[in-house]
């Protein structure tokens, strides 16, 4: 079991985030996005892809280097915010009724953006301290 008594406030959202990008890479699935085939050419890549790119903020978890900790949270932030607006904005142009990834793309800006201004209250909390 992972212990969380002694995460702090962004190490929460962070792995809240991380969660919500694993369920989110299934809902793509089972909503059967069109990008699936388009764009990785099948199930197979898209899934080897996703997992990799999944396993890679995973690792910044585990992260003892602090100096670029939160630099590298930050990103990963940013970039799931961007994912979750990609899946309104393509739902909005194509004018679908839904596109797998949606529900877990709001939650992906949502918490995404929690984590942006939490990540940079904690920066500039250390930044004082200095």
């Amino acid at each position: 079991m992972i212990y969380m008594m002694k995460w702090n406030t962004v190490q929460k959202y962070f792995f809240t985030l991380l969660i919500i990008h694993f369920v989110h890479i299934i809902e793509e699935i089972l909503g059967n996005s069109y990008f699936i085939e388009s764009v990785y050419g099948g199930l197979k890549w898209f899934f080897i892809i996703n997992i990799l790119l999944w396993i890679i903020p995973l690792m910044i978890f585990f992260l003892d280097d602090k100096k670029y900790y939160y630099k590298l949270i930050l990103c990963y932030a940013i970039i799931m915010v961007l994912d979750g607006l990609d899946h309104i904005i393509e739902l909005i142009v194509m004018q679908k009724s839904y596109e797998g990834g949606l529900l877990t793309g709001i939650a992906l800006i949502i918490i995404g953006t929690i984590l942006i201004k939490k990540t940079i209250e904690k920066k500039g909390k250390a930044t004082k301290r200095k």
